[in-house]
């Protein structure tokens, strides 16, 4: 806070004919100044003017007289005119000479006071607007002041947001407290007093109440994922099953067509086969003798020797199969594990807790009795037979020619 005047001595000013101290109580933020018409209001001001700007006092540009002349009090001589000002300790000290203010030396600048007189006062009622902003800015900081006003309206905007925001949640928690109420069959003369009457009771078997449930719902959570876990697993499964089927099936396709055929006959169908693409010509089997459609008898080798080819691969496929169906099956037993393991402790944790008995808990028993294992297929399709070991005893009698 900036240091305020605490003492004023004249000496031959003005009105004072007398030296006069004038005390002033620094810690006041405001000093007031009254009295009658002609009592020395005007010598004071006119004094501060003198020391702290030096002013020539009110009657500036109002005569023609020297301001040596009606600065002096009355019957003091111009020399003897001396204005003592002091702010927090230090002193500053005006005379006159030559019909103007004179400073005494001083370590620090002197004040600057704002003077705001009558005849200003009328002027700045009698000016424009944009000439009453100038005359404004001389004793009001009127940036500071527009700066403090949109800090005002804007504090207000957001007031006024605030309060609006509370009002509308207070309005909601108001109409859910009545339809809590209601839930609870309207106890008590009215919601308000129920609310206060609960909030006076003794709250920790409600918190412990909420954390068990917290607690329920949490292995809930889990045996869903658990049983979402054993779904995908199961699903899975019974692709791998089927897939396991369908090969086994193929492969008994491709016995079927290549049940004579073996390793020694393979290689024969193989010779034959390109034997006879060698010799296009031929009319006549080279081992039995027997006439012969070249083109036929080569598509027929063809598909005899693929026959072959194709049990090996469907041999491969009902193996890959098979190891398939495994994994899916351990998965699901991990996924079963789980699931159970879930519904036993979320089972736990119901019977254990103080909520409602009446809530169907037993429902979450199944969790711990559950299976998700795929419906069986016919028997006649998962059966694993015994793939026969061909040798050359085995081959047909009949020539490769097929008559």
């Amino acid at each position: 806070m900036n240091a305020r005047v605490s003492r004023l001595s004249l000496a031959g000013f003005r009105g004072a004919t007398k030296p006069l101290d004038i005390q002033l109580d620094p810690t006041k933020p405001v000093v007031v100044i009254f009295g009658e018409n002609g009592t020395g209001k005007s010598t004071i001001v006119d004094a501060i003017d003198f020391v702290a700007n030096g002013g020539i006092g009110s009657l500036a540009g109002r005569q023609s007289t020297p301001a040596k002349e009606y600065l002096p009090a009355l019957g003091a001589a111009p020399g003897t005119l001396a204005v003592e000002l002091a702010i927090g300790g230090d002193k500053w000290k005006a005379t006159l000479a030559g019909g103007k203010p004179s400073f005494a030396a001083s370590t620090k600048p002197r004040p600057v006071a704002h003077v705001l007189r009558r005849s200003q006062i009328l002027d700045l009622l009698a000016a424009k607007p944009a000439e009453r902003y100038q005359q404004l800015g001389r004793f009001v900081a009127v940036p500071a002041i527009e700066a403090a006003e949109e800090a005002l309206r804007t504090a207000a905007k957001d007031t006024k947001r605030e309060f609006e925001d509370a009002t509308a949640a207070t309005e909601k928690a108001q109409r859910q407290l009545v339809e809590y109420w209601a839930a609870e069959g309207k106890p008590g003369a009215e919601a308000l007093m129920w609310a206060r009457g609960l909030a006076a009771q003794d709250a920790s078997a409600l918190v412990k109440a909420a954390n068990e449930a917290n607690g329920v719902l949490s292995l809930l959570a889990r045996a869903s994922e658990e049983l979402e876990r054993v779904r995908g697993a199961s699903k899975g499964w019974e692709e791998s099953v089927r897939a396991a089927a369908d090969a086994q099936d193929r492969l008994h396709g491709a016995e079927s067509e290549a049940a004579a055929a073996d390793a020694l006959l393979m290689e024969l169908l193989e010779k034959a086969e390109y034997y006879i693409g060698a010799h296009p010509s031929v009319a006549s089997c080279p081992v039995c003798e027997q006439p012969i459609e070249t083109k036929a008898l080569l598509e027929r080798l063809k598909r005899r020797r693929e026959a072959g080819f194709a049990v090996d691969e469907a041999r491969k496929a009902v193996e890959a199969a098979r190891q398939l169906e495994t994994g899916s099956r351990k998965a699901v037993e991990v996924a079963e594990t789980g699931l159970r393991n879930a519904g036993a402790s979320l089972l736990a944790a119901a019977r254990n807790s103080a909520l409602d008995p009446s809530l169907p808990w037993a429902l979450t028993g199944g969790l711990s009795r559950c299976s998700a294992r795929p419906a069986p297929l016919p028997r006649a399709r998962l059966r694993h037979a015994k793939l026969p070991h061909l040798s050359a005893r085995s081959a047909p009698a009949r020539p490769p020619c097929g008559r």
